[in-house]
């Protein structure tokens, strides 16, 4: 067995073939460092763009204007009809005010009295408004329909907002303010 060894131990490529296998490595070397540099350099610009993206966006915010009523009830009435799955089940306010606690408000009942506001309370989860956390709720009337009541912290920008019905695809959204709080709810007619 020791004979077979030794003669694959004295076997070498030849010199021209351990060069070019060297420049092959070499090369693909450089290529998966210059795909690298390539897609950090995609990342970076796609990264750029997003936050231009919000800027522009969100400039009307930033810059004290009111954001438009329509775009709102748009973000609301999307998210009643994706009835995604509620993060925190209750059926009181105060409850789910305190699971709730990445908010920067506490959730309250309406006092507005509406068939669907004084509905039962299912439970709650996090969305957005306009890029500002809210509480998405779940309620059921008492005839039985499911109606998405959204909940911000009130800021000045929301004034167009107030005492609007507005109709998004067959889904009407309600605005109105009670203390601190801009309420968004959205029933389907």
């Amino acid at each position: 067995m020791g004979g077979v060894k030794d003669y694959y131990q004295q076997k070498r490529p030849p010199a021209q073939s351990l060069h070019r296998l060297i420049e092959m490595a070499e090369i693909a070397d450089s290529e998966r460092e210059r795909t690298r540099r390539a897609s950090r350099r995609a990342f970076a610009m796609a990264a750029v763009a997003a936050v231009l993206a919000c800027a522009i966006t969100f400039s009307g915010d930033l810059a004290g204007e009111q954001i438009p009523t329509t775009i709102v009830a748009q973000e609301i009435a999307l998210s009643h009809e994706k009835d995604l799955a509620l993060e925190f089940a209750g059926e009181s306010y105060d409850e789910l005010s305190e699971r709730m606690q990445k908010l920067d408000f506490r959730p309250i009942a309406p006092t507005r009295v509406t068939e669907a506001a004084s509905g039962r309370l299912l439970g709650g989860r996090y969305c957005s408004i306009s890029g500002c956390i809210a509480a998405q709720l779940r309620l059921r009337s008492d005839d039985g329909r499911v109606h998405t009541l959204v909940q911000t912290r009130w800021s000045d920008d929301y004034d167009a907002l107030l005492d609007r019905n507005v109709e998004v695809d067959g889904v009407r959204v309600t605005f109105w303010r009670e203390r601190d709080v801009l309420f968004g709810l959205a029933s389907n007619d």
